[in-house]
């Protein structure tokens, strides 16, 4: 975080400087947790942020290997890769809360399935498996 602060320190001073940043740090859960945790201090600064998701457990020079070091394919890459930063955050919190709720979702259906099963009107059955899919958001 240091160096961030560093950084805008610097960018501060030139005031040539675009307020664009592109981040890019290891894909693992410590370089997302530092990219998420720089963001309010970009955003606050009026930086344009941008954050480019490489595969998940590599860092930039297992990209750069790949492609041999190749400016062109690595920047093309790169560009590919990357998103608003805002979109990446919200991404992620997300998925977060879907895994949650979709761990959720089955707690309940396990729980209440064999209840619906043993329904033996197989119209009144699926009356309920249908309310109970309407309850869950399952479409």
């Amino acid at each position: 975080m240091a160096i961030l602060v560093y950084l805008l320190g610097m960018i501060k001073l030139n005031e040539t400087a675009k307020y664009i940043v592109d981040l890019l740090m290891d894909n693992d859960i410590a370089g997302k947790k530092s990219m998420l945790k720089s963001l309010p201090i970009l955003f606050s600064n009026g930086f344009n942020v941008a954050i480019c998701e490489i595969d998940t457990g590599k860092d930039p020079a297992d990209l750069c290997l790949k492609y041999n070091f190749d400016y062109n394919e690595i920047n093309n890459k790169l560009k590919a890769l990357t998103k608003p930063a805002i979109k990446v955050a919200i991404d992620d919190c997300v998925t977060d809360y879907e895994k949650i709720v979709l761990n959720e979702r089955s707690k309940a259906l396990n729980k209440i399935a064999p209840i619906i099963n043993s329904i033996e009107n197989e119209d009144i059955r699926n009356m309920y498996k249908s309310f109970l899919y309407k309850r869950l958001d399952i479409v």
